[in-house]
């Protein structure tokens, strides 16, 4: 528990019924850009590239953090990738400039990382935070 002045933060493990009911048929995938409150929902089996798109390029990426503002300044055009398997998203860090952190802990170059719900994913200087509801 955390206590800020009136408000309290209890932080709890995530039931084990919302980590085995991510995997089934039905369950909605979200990431959320935590500095706008902007929601995504993903989608098995698409793959998703998450960056910043570059009109001087033609790129967009599947996930457009550019448009978030500010908190994707860092954030690399191909930053990220999620892919799926066994209904399950992984994401993998694409070689960055500036990494890719899950759980705190940084992904190397190609490493892939199972998603779950309550991760936060550290691009750059800009947080998404991975939820499902069942």
């Amino acid at each position: 528990k955390i206590s800020l002045g009136s408000v309290e933060l209890v932080y709890e493990r995530v039931p084990l019924r919302i980590i085995e009911g991510a995997k089934q048929a039905g369950a909605q995938h979200t990431l959320m850009v935590t500095p706008t409150g902007r929601k995504i929902r993903i989608t098995a089996p698409k793959k998703i590239v998450i960056g910043r798109s570059d009109p001087q390029v033609n790129f967009k990426p599947d996930i457009d953090l550019g448009i978030d503002g500010e908190v994707s300044r860092l954030v690399s055009r191909r930053h990220a990738l999620i892919q799926w398997k066994n209904s399950q998203p992984y994401i993998e860090d694409l070689g960055s400039g500036f990494g890719t952190r899950l759980r705190g802990d940084l992904l190397t170059l190609g490493q892939t990382a199972p998603l779950q719900p309550g991760d936060h994913i550290w691009l750059a200087g800009c947080v998404l935070a991975y939820d499902v509801i069942i």
